[in-house]
């Protein structure tokens, strides 16, 4: 079961998707850790099994999809309400969808998503972007509130496909600086992990 813990410990935690030593997590899904910035805290269970509740809801509204695959979140961290990192792994494994499929699925249930949203106005870009050895589509949402143009919150998204898994990962930050730690330590976990394979 996740709890709550800071990262300054030097105990090792077993969480359900692996295990935090020293402040680095471990994933039991793919050859891959990262290390959690000082002064962010690991989210508990329950605010995961949330995130997924939202997103199965944002999937329920028909496109034509199909058999969605399932997500396992691996690890969440966050410094404050708004500044978080999030990953997950996705099997596509027992679905009908090739990953441009779900890409392209992605894209229009988070447009959708914050379209319905009252008072709000946002932007979406998607490129492609190269770390290590991997290539990540690359989704960048950035929401206001539609009167006062007062920035509500950034969000990028990053999905690549390793070994028939979706790798995923998030920075949700509503400050430039806390952006930069997030973004330094992903792209350094990924960076340092050559054995996660090319995908190019």
């Amino acid at each position: 079961m996740f709890v709550i813990v800071g990262c300054n410990s030097n105990e090792k935690r077993i969480i359900s998707s692996g295990e935090i030593i020293d402040s680095t997590y471990y994933s039991r899904e793919l050859d891959w850790n990262i290390e959690i910035p000082e002064e962010y805290t690991v989210d508990t269970y329950e605010k995961l099994e949330k995130s997924t509740d939202l997103r199965d809801e944002i999937f329920k509204t028909p496109d034509g999809f199909k058999n969605v695959p399932t997500d396992l979140n691996l690890i969440t961290f966050r410094k404050g309400q708004d500044n978080f990192f999030s990953s997950s792994v996705t099997s596509m494994n027992n679905t009908n969808l090739t990953f441009p499929d779900l890409q392209e699925a992605i894209v229009k249930s988070i447009d959708r998503t914050y379209s319905s949203l009252e008072n709000t106005q946002h932007t979406l870009q998607t490129s492609e972007m190269k770390i290590g050895n991997l290539v990540f589509n690359k989704i960048q949402i950035e929401v206001r509130n539609a009167s006062t143009g007062e920035l509500i919150i950034n969000q990028d998204l990053y999905n690549t496909l390793i070994d028939n898994k979706v790798f995923s990962a998030s920075i949700n930050y509503n400050s430039d600086q806390e952006k930069e730690v997030m973004e330094r330590a992903f792209f350094k976990s990924v960076e340092s992990k050559i054995t996660l394979g090319n995908n190019i």
